[in-house]
């Protein structure tokens, strides 16, 4: 368990995972899937990190126990083979739209987890306020060319 940092970078060996008869190779590679992933990383953050309670609403993933820099919440994203889109999740996918305007006032009121799971069992992430995300990438999305540039 650790405190949370922001922009710091966390590294974890995710271990002892088993589901029947697959092989951890097996499992591993079905986690590098974000949408396979995304539950397992949200339980192990707040077991990571106590002062994340689990939110499940449609905006943001965690509530904090205290706020940082006066912010209130923490959007978990994942990092896959496609790089990181962090917009709201219900403006990613076939037949959604973005609305920047909504996603813009979204983002910058909250913090971002940003989890990489491209080299599962090892997972790399950063704690970065949501405006700071948008001054960075400020189409919304993390390229995979950026992965070693942001998780240095």
């Amino acid at each position: 368990m650790s405190k949370i940092i922001l922009n710091k970078l966390y590294k974890k060996k995710i271990k002892n995972i088993s589901f029947g008869s697959l092989k951890d190779e097996e499992l591993y590679e079905i986690l590098k899937d974000g949408r396979a992933c995304s539950p397992f990383i949200e339980i192990q953050m707040s077991k990571n990190h106590p002062e994340l309670i689990q939110a499940q609403t449609k905006d943001y993933d965690f509530k904090l126990k205290k706020p940082i820099n006066g912010l209130f919440t923490v959007e978990e994203k994942l990092f896959t083979r496609l790089g990181c889109k962090f917009y709201p999740s219900r403006m990613i996918g076939v037949g959604r739209n973005l609305n920047l305007t909504e996603a813009l006032k979204i983002i910058s009121e909250g913090i971002y987890l940003i989890v990489c799971i491209t080299e599962m069992p090892i997972i790399s992430y950063k704690f970065m306020k949501g405006r700071d995300l948008i001054k960075k990438y400020p189409k919304l999305q993390i390229p995979p060319k950026e992965k070693e540039k942001f998780f240095a």
